[in-house]
């Protein structure tokens, strides 16, 4: 399996901003390996949100029969006994 080709970019930044890099990077960690941890965060954040969403308007049609069904098959997949309505286990 081939690994896919990385690309580099070139930013240019103000010295200030480049002495807070270097500060957050700390000794020993490259800016380069920072900045790459801030962009995979962002990216890693925008797609929880997208699924979020998609959840979200998935859960919009559902009733309280589906949600109840839902907790009880989640449940039971996890061991929990759930109340059945009728008193019983």
């Amino acid at each position: 399996m081939t690994k896919p080709k990385e690309r580099q970019i070139s930013v240019r930044i103000p010295a200030e901003l480049d002495e807070w890099l270097q500060k957050k990077a700390g000794e020993g960690n490259g800016k380069a390996d920072f900045v790459r941890s801030i962009i995979e965060a962002a990216r890693k954040k925008e797609i929880e949100e997208e699924l979020f969403a998609m959840f979200e308007a998935a859960a919009e049609d559902w009733d309280e029969e589906d949600r109840a069904e839902s907790e009880a098959r989640l449940s039971a997949w996890s061991g929990h006994a759930q109340d059945d309505g009728y008193g019983e286990k």
